[in-house]
């Protein structure tokens, strides 16, 4: 063999480098080929293990993604396009048509009226009204049970009504007007962890309560929370096995979850009533500003607005909800983890600033511990006093029930010396603190909450 067949034939079986993000290395997988980052440097030697220290340590350099020998994709990440099924393809007409507006370039969302901000009351350290509370339990039942309907109807071919869903998504944002606190917190435990309608209709409220925060007229606001309701309809054909896996998600698996933004898509061509723009936002949810997401890995402003504020709140209402391979979140633990996602640049940064304002970093509805020992609930949050919301005294420090409505017992941690030290879980429901949904997101990942 000539020198020069000798040197294609090495550079033959080297196999190319290919980038991977971090997130994507699967634990406890050895390697068939070393590991480098982009300058060259070897990170790790063929034969060793992937290991949360590892992972870890890599992280703590600054880095977010590797150089891997491509021999080595199918089995140590789950970047695997080999696995697609030849039956399936994430190329139809509906997708080109919408890659096409895509590529033409994202216009940016503009008001047609005055921000919906302007006409939200405040309601400072008032309580919750309890005839309006009562009143959003109702529209809150009636709600789930129209959108669990819809969602099996179009499941089996039937034809959702865009106009029914568009008028339930104004009639809370009516009630977020006069309190928007009580209505974001009007659906907690209310309904069965497992009920993907509960989780559309809390998605969609939350992402409305920002799209109101950042400035949006009622008619954006209504749309984006017609478009948290629908937008993942497609999970409901990927199979159960999948949905209800208690492991993590094999390469072909996570190609199915990867589909459902087009199984959605096709379900609602067959609604009557649906603004275009519903399909072009349910499109992107699921996209990443740092391109990681999917269908398409589309990046930053190449992502509707409104998709990336309903994947803040996609986001948050799955890590709060139980799954399962996992326990729900506590509330605190899941805003951290947002927070986290928005330096990786997973969630748009502005969005989840949003988010805080309208949650606080101890989300309203979660229990505290106050500076002097007693207990309380975050009542609601505080604009940009993120660490101090408006909360309501519980407990004493002696573990005295109080009366949560007398004087002196709501409290503005802005304006008094009074501060949280410790966010708790939920009584009676077992939570993951932050370090156990950190330690959760390091073994299964941060694709598929």
């Amino acid at each position: 063999m000539t020198a020069v067949a000798e040197k294609t034939a090495q550079a033959s079986e080297a196999g190319a480098k290919v980038d991977v993000p971090l997130d994507e290395l699967i634990l406890g997988r050895p390697i068939g080929f070393p590991i480098y980052d982009a300058r060259g440097v070897l990170l790790l030697a063929e034969g060793a293990v992937i290991s949360s220290d590892f992972k870890r340590l890599l992280r703590n350099r600054g880095l977010e993604s590797v150089q891997i020998d491509e021999r080595d994709l199918e089995r140590i990440t789950l970047s695997n396009d080999l696995q697609a099924d030849a039956t399936f393809s994430f190329d139809n007409d509906l997708t080109k048509h919408l890659d096409q507006i895509i590529d033409g370039g994202m216009v940016p969302v503009q008001n047609d009226g005055p921000a919906i901000k302007e006409s939200m009351q405040s309601r400072g350290t008032e309580a919750y009204d309890k005839q309006q509370r009562k009143k959003l339990i109702g529209q809150n039942t009636e709600s789930h049970n129209a959108l669990s309907g819809a969602m099996k109807a179009a499941l089996h071919g039937g034809a959702a009504n865009g106009a029914t869903m568009s008028k339930m998504a104004g009639a809370y944002l009516s009630e977020m007007q006069s309190d928007v606190d009580s209505v974001l917190t009007s659906t907690m435990g209310m309904f069965d962890d497992n009920s993907m309608a509960a989780q559309a209709l809390q998605t969609a409220l939350l992402a409305m309560a920002i799209g109101v925060e950042m400035d949006f007229d009622a008619d954006n606001v209504r749309m984006i929370g017609l478009v948290g309701m629908v937008h993942d309809w497609g999970m409901m054909r990927v199979p159960k096995h999948i949905r209800d896996s208690a492991g993590r998600l094999s390469p072909q698996d996570y190609h199915e979850i990867k589909k459902h933004p087009i199984y959605s898509l096709e379900m609602l061509q067959k609604a009557s009533a649906m603004p275009g723009m519903v399909s072009l936002v349910a499109y992107q949810i699921h996209e990443r500003p740092n391109g990681t997401g999917y269908p398409r890995g589309r990046s930053d402003n190449a992502i509707h607005q409104f998709a990336r504020i309903i994947a803040v709140a996609d986001q948050y209402t799955a890590l709060t909800t139980s799954r399962p391979w996992r326990a729900p979140y506590m509330a605190y633990a899941a805003v951290e983890c947002l927070l986290r996602d928005a330096q990786a640049r997973r969630l748009d940064a502005n969005v989840v600033r949003s988010l805080l304002c309208v949650l606080s970093l101890f989300p309203v509805g979660s229990l505290v511990t106050l500076s002097d020992g007693s207990i309380a609930r975050v009542m609601r949050r505080n604009g940009n006093a993120y660490t101090s919301p408006i909360v309501q005294r519980l407990q004493d420090a002696n573990g005295q029930r109080v009366d949560p409505i007398a004087f002196g017992n709501i409290i503005d941690l802005q304006n008094s010396e009074l501060k949280v030290e410790q966010a708790l879980p939920t009584p009676g429901k077992k939570e993951l603190s932050l370090t156990a949904a950190l330690a959760d997101r390091e073994e299964h990942g941060e694709t598929y909450a």
